[in-house]
């Protein structure tokens, strides 16, 4: 029996601190071969509220975004490897200082239950979901663990 393939599931998981450390060890997992983020990635929240400020590396945009817990903005890798799940890995910096991670698979359910496993694990979380909606509702960390746990 042939097992059915899902487009964009979403496995997200809440993590326990907003760190740099935290985001690379998801990558190093998920997507260690990524391509890195450029300066100039778009988001609301800017230093200076200049929107057209550009960063001088993706490690000084992810460190502003963890050093200004009210800043808000999603940042989206993909894997450079051609890998079966073709796995896309999300850093979702919300407005009350919390950070969520997520890894976007084309895979089948059991496949997504693996992956949030892992997820959970790498983040030492307990509070996950997987979706089919990219990504899953919440309005912010406090709201992802209260519909989510």
């Amino acid at each position: 029996m042939e097992k059915e393939i899902h487009l964009d599931i979403c496995c997200c998981a809440l993590a326990k601190v907003r760190t740099k450390e935290v985001i690379y060890s998801v990558l190093n997992e998920f997507t260690p071969n990524h391509t890195p983020l450029r300066g100039d990635y778009g988001c609301l929240h800017v230093p200076f509220n200049n929107l057209d400020y550009e960063f001088i590396s993706e490690d000084a945009m992810l460190g502003y975004y963890v050093w200004h817990p009210i800043a808000t903005c999603s940042f989206f890798w993909e894997s450079k490897k051609d890998w079966a799940y073709n796995p896309t890995v999300g850093a979702f910096f919300t407005s009350d200082g919390f950070l969520i991670m997520s890894v976007t698979i084309d895979g089948s359910e059991a496949d997504a239950q693996h992956f949030l496993s892992r997820l959970k694990a790498c983040l030492n979380s307990e509070v996950g979901v997987i979706s089919h909606i990219n990504p899953p509702d919440f309005l912010d960390g406090q709201d992802f663990f209260n519909r989510y746990k």
